[in-house]
């Protein structure tokens, strides 16, 4: 039977990646790292089968036993925390794992290729510069050592190099939106958080000219990448790429967020939240955006454009997902219920 650990269950993209590999796979034997007592319930409430651990990503001798006895460790979790993919790491190199095929497949996330807006402060300017993750993958290998994710991403590509019985796959998604399916958290960061400040403001803004991109990927997507990722390491005939080239971009398509910060007031416009107005978006500072949320100027104001080849080419995969202007609609109306507000007249 394959034997999964996971990490991350009651988080928006590992628990939707949970459910849909359990709704593939009931037979598969999984395994969550949870906080406490309470995430454990709410897992098994909704997977009787699943077995759960408690604990956290600073339990390192937890985190050894677990990966030692799983065929398939999924690090859904945070992918900045450096010191638990070195305690995956540092247990998959004894020797007494040395000759078990196991496989690592672990999220990060495309702010990798922010670090030039942020170091150059080139918030809200247009690129038209896209990453391929084979036609580019020597340079995303090679990104800078300050760029967002990349020491944990090179920890992880580095366990692979270091013992080819290992196999490892970074799944790397750009914007991610859609509501969730897992038991915990439903509800994804960019999006939302920018429809929630613009509610609150009144008025729509964007960070600088607004005329930065992002690609984008419904979060149902990226459970079906995980989950081909699952399948081809179950199976054991490892058709995809994995090792040290074994990078995904999960995307499907590309939004300006100038102009999805038009698109969320109109909507909110439609729907009696916001009074007046044509959809104008009032260009703000980058600092000054930063002072609405801390991370505007990262996740509203920098590019982070890619192509999602590997996938496709490798794995079969195929985008099924709803677009984000068929989302917006949804997300304004949950947002404003999370705000408890109500339409006007």
């Amino acid at each position: 039977m394959v034997k999964i650990f996971l990490a991350g269950a009651t988080g928006y993209i590992g628990g939707d990646a949970l459910y849909t590999i359990v709704e593939a796979h009931p037979e598969y034997d999984i395994t969550c790292l949870v906080r406490n007592a309470e995430k454990a319930a709410l897992l098994t409430s909704q997977y009787p089968s699943l077995s759960t651990v408690i604990g956290d990503l600073d339990d390192s001798d937890l985190l050894a036993e677990q990966v030692a006895k799983a065929d398939i460790i999924c690090h859904l979790a945070s992918c900045e925390h450096l010191s638990a993919v070195q305690a995956i790491s540092k247990r998959l190199s004894r020797p007494d794992i040395s000759q078990a095929t196991k496989s690592i497949i672990h999220l990060s996330g495309s702010d990798i290729l922010c670090l030039p807006d942020l170091t150059n402060q080139t918030y809200g300017t247009h690129s038209d510069k896209f990453h391929n993750d084979i036609h580019s993958i020597h340079s995303i290998l090679s990104l800078p050592s300050d760029a967002p994710h990349q020491a944990v991403d090179a920890t992880i590509t580095h366990i692979s190099s270091a013992n080819p019985h290992i196999k490892t796959a970074i799944v790397c998604p750009p914007t991610i939106y859609g509501p969730g399916r897992g038991p915990g958290n439903t509800r994804s960061i960019q999006v939302p958080e920018l429809a929630s400040h613009i509610l609150k403001r009144g008025s729509g803004f964007s960070v600088e000219r607004g005329e930065n991109r992002w690609s984008t990927v419904h979060v149902h997507d990226v459970s079906a990448l995980f989950l081909a990722l699952v399948e081809d390491a179950a199976g054991g005939a490892f058709r995809g790429t994995w090792g040290v080239e074994g990078f995904y971009f999960a995307a499907s398509g590309v939004a300006a967020w100038g102009d999805v910060a038009g698109m969320v007031v109109r909507e909110a416009v439609n729907q009696g939240f916001l009074r007046g107005g044509t959809g104008e978006v009032e260009k703000l500072g980058w600092e000054e955006a930063d002072g609405v949320w801390e991370f505007a100027s990262l996740f509203w104001g920098t590019n982070s454009l890619c192509v999602a080849e590997r996938a496709r080419e490798v794995l079969g995969w195929v985008p099924r997902g709803q677009s984000l202007v068929e989302e917006i609609e949804g997300v304004v109306r949950g947002e404003a219920g999370r705000l408890g507000m109500q339409a006007v007249g």
